[in-house]
């Protein structure tokens, strides 16, 4: 969890993004693409099981940083998380 929380945090600065972009960005950033399959325990990324351990994860502190996310308006919007730091 920690290096998937730093990873993800390098990559997004504090700025909101969807499970589904964020795995996007991980097909063209290997770091951020190994972070996350070894958090999830996949070789390969699929939106949902990254969802589920997001949710599993959520507010949880490892290394001053966690994951947030903003409450959903609707439920045809995606969730946007975000890494807090507690620096």
């Amino acid at each position: 969890l920690r290096v998937a929380l730093e990873q993800v945090y390098a990559e997004t600065l504090g700025d909101s993004f969807s499970i589904a972009s964020l795995v996007s960005k991980a097909e063209s950033n290997n770091n951020l693409k190994n972070a996350l399959c070894e958090w999830v325990g996949q070789d390969k990324l699929e939106t949902r099981r990254l969802g589920y351990a997001f949710r599993n994860a959520k507010e949880r502190i490892v290394s001053e940083l966690s994951f947030h996310h903003y409450p959903s308006k609707s439920k045809a919007v995606a969730i946007q998380w975000y890494v807090k730091s507690t620096r």
